[in-house]
């Protein structure tokens, strides 16, 4: 009986050490999330993603999360690597998400891959996403229009060819309308100062 009630005991303190932690865990990574969302409304969007890295490795994730740590990358413009991955991320997350937070950030997401695709000249990738973005929902059409993110993107016949097909509300597809690819499975790579 003695070998049974310490085998018991053991199993509880492994049960309540595994998810007690991951639970601790959880809401520490919820604090560091929820300090970078407020160092991105005041602009500091490198210590924004100090804090939202820490998350990550905490276990955060989610659309929100990953949408958020995009939004924080992008405006670092040598971490456009890293907002890509993100973004991916976040439509990847869209499947498990609810339907207000589809329609909160997933047309978003699209529209901001195509801003970054846009600059970095991708235009076809650029062209894939913002028909995903109005497709999902993006309404901003004056944006679309005047963003000066999609430049490269306005010569282009498709272009013409969208926006009269916006202010018509019937989308023509776009040019060579492949899957969206999946993101790797590995979060996006988090950089250690000095390397």
């Amino acid at each position: 009986m003695r070998v049974r009630e310490l085998l018991i005991i053991f199993c509880s303190l492994v049960l309540v050490g595994t998810f007690g932690c991951a639970g601790v865990n959880l809401k520490k990574a919820e604090e560091h999330y929820q300090q970078g969302l407020h160092l991105m409304a005041t602009n500091s969007y490198g210590k924004a993603i100090k804090q939202m890295e820490h998350a990550q490795t905490l276990g955060m994730e989610g659309i929100d999360f990953y949408y958020n740590l995009g939004v924080a990358y992008s405006y670092q413009r040598d971490k456009s690597k890293q907002a890509e991955m993100a973004y991916l991320r976040s439509i990847e997350f869209s499947a498990k998400a609810s339907e207000k937070e589809r329609t909160r950030f997933l047309p978003n997401a699209h529209y901001n891959l195509a801003c970054l695709y846009a600059l970095d000249h991708r235009n076809e990738e650029a062209f894939i996403h913002l028909f995903y973005a109005v497709t999902e929902g993006f309404r901003n059409y004056h944006l679309i229009k005047t963003d000066n993110e999609l430049e490269s993107l306005r010569a282009h016949p498709y272009f013409e060819q969208l926006e009269s097909s916006i202010q018509n509300r019937v989308l023509p597809p776009p040019p060579h309308l492949p899957p969206i690819p999946a993101p790797p499975q590995q979060p996006p790579a988090l950089l250690v100062p000095g390397e």
